[in-house]
């Protein structure tokens, strides 16, 4: 039968590791954020609805995949790169919807 000073250290261990690893989804999450252009910072751009907004990232992401700028597998739902929706729209050109 196991310690209870075992199970302790075992437990203490393994939320130390849950913690960590929690810590590298966060930084991981954050860097992706620093990358991608949510719909919500769309809409604002272009004056739109959210729902416009996503319309077009969707549409954006199509055209990446079909100039095979990113796969298909990479899209993350609502989010668009930076550097491509800015290459795309053009920091000044940014048209209203």
């Amino acid at each position: 039968m196991r310690s209870a000073v075992a199970i302790s250290e075992r437990v203490a261990t393994e939320a130390g590791q849950l913690g960590e690893r929690l810590i590298q989804g966060v930084e991981f999450y954050m860097n992706i954020e620093s990358l991608v252009y949510k719909a919500e910072d769309i809409a604002i751009m272009l004056k739109c609805s959210k729902s416009k907004a996503y319309n077009i990232i969707n549409d954006l992401n199509k055209i990446l995949v079909k100039e095979k700028k990113i796969e298909k597998i990479s899209i993350i739902s609502g989010r668009i790169s930076k550097k491509e929706f800015d290459r795309i729209y053009g920091k000044e050109n940014i048209e209203q919807c």
